[in-house]
């Protein structure tokens, strides 16, 4: 049964939401339906509020009622002043839903719209943010997650999904619907891993990922030696080196910018096709011959950087561990940048050239550059 005509509606909740509450939004509000979508996350998001308010003002011949949705609420005064000063104004038969996924109105200088958006219109409050919980809370949400697709985590198991995978609902319903799909009905930590994170199968392959992210001489130069006893060639050791070094120099160009690391790398794209986050990093002005390189080496398209783990990895190699090796007097940021340069740049060499010679020698001085740490 539809709802009675109200102007506004605001949404408040995770921004994964069940299918049937969003069917059940539907059906209070028929209409013709116009979505737009902006990503608080994003620093640097370009959403702008005309065309919403555009979609708004638009009459069909037969009146059909328009239904605008916002899914996701921009952090930005202007769009702050400019939807306190349009929700006044929306003419019958048209609503707004603005459908707040990340908590952004439960800041106090959104009192003022959000007490507007009562005024004018309701608010429909759906599961808070995941990421917004209690760890305990969390697991609990995976471990619900699990009896409904027929799964038995245990509190452990929901643990590890959760580090791996993030509080992110919309990742973890995808991770344990993978779970399903491959017949397991109480998976192991090791099963959780092949299906999670199939790149991590090669645990000697991820602990070299890991020893890069520490700096550390003796880990790098001690998973470097067990991935020789699995059959790596110097070369492709190094073209690890390689994807992980660029991870690296993605994350200090944004520390340079001022930008969020983690937060940026996910924009990114971290999680899913680096060469595509490559190409929209002219939003944090890299280095354009650095960026050229990037873009041309030959390697495959998709990188590693699934986990939350490894993503704070990086973030924390850029933010904390390079810091400790500065010299006194310069700038700790712009020498993490430097570095990580450098460092890209000694393993990319190291790659091109023991493709052509594979010097012993060569291979262990690269993996001596590789280190911040002694």
């Amino acid at each position: 049964m539809p709802l009675p005509y109200t102007k506004v509606v605001l949404i408040e909740g995770d921004h994964w939401p069940s299918q049937d509450t969003l069917a059940r939004i539907k059906g209070w509000l028929p209409g013709r339906w116009t979505e737009f979508r902006a990503n608080p996350r994003n620093k640097v998001d370009s959403f702008e509020l005309e065309p919403v308010l555009d979609a708004l003002a638009t009459r069909d011949f037969d009146d059909t009622a328009q239904v605008v949705l916002m899914r996701g609420l921009p952090n930005r005064k202007e769009i702050r002043e400019g939807l306190l000063a349009a929700i006044p104004r929306i003419q019958t038969p048209a609503t707004l839903i603005i459908w707040d996924a990340y908590g952004i109105m439960a800041a106090n200088a959104w009192d003022e719209l959000r007490a507007k958006i009562k005024e004018y219109g309701r608010v429909i409050t759906v599961a808070p943010p995941l990421a917004n919980q209690a760890h305990d809370v969390q697991i609990s949400a995976i471990m619900g997650m699990s009896k409904r697709h027929n799964l038995k985590l245990s509190f452990e198991t929901a643990a590890v999904l959760l580090d791996w995978v993030g509080a992110d609902r919309g990742l973890l319903e995808s991770a344990v619907e993978d779970l399903a799909w491959a017949d397991m009905t109480e998976p192991t930590v090791d099963q959780i891993r092949q299906v999670v994170l199939p790149g991590a199968v090669d645990i000697p392959v991820w602990e070299f990922y890991a020893a890069l992210n520490s700096g550390s001489h003796a880990r790098i130069t001690t998973t470097a030696e067990g991935l020789r006893k699995n059959k790596y060639n110097p070369d492709i050791i190094m073209s690890f080196a390689v994807k992980q070094c660029r991870w690296q120099v993605l994350a200090a160009h944004l520390q340079a910018q001022g930008k969020p690391v983690a937060d940026g790398l996910r924009d990114l794209g971290g999680s899913k096709d680096e060469l595509a986050a490559v190409k929209r990093l002219h939003r944090y002005k890299p280095d354009r011959k650095l960026l050229r390189n990037m873009a041309e080496e030959d390697l495959p398209k998709r990188e590693m950087l699934t986990a939350e783990p490894m993503l704070r990895d990086v973030a924390a190699f850029v933010k904390d561990v390079l810091p400790r090796s500065c010299p006194h007097g310069t700038d700790p940021v712009q020498w993490a940048l430097h570095k990580c340069l450098e460092r890209y740049g000694v393993a990319y060499e190291a790659m091109v050239d023991l493709r052509e010679f594979g010097s012993e020698v060569q291979f262990g001085m690269a993996l001596r550059s590789l280190s911040v740490v002694r």
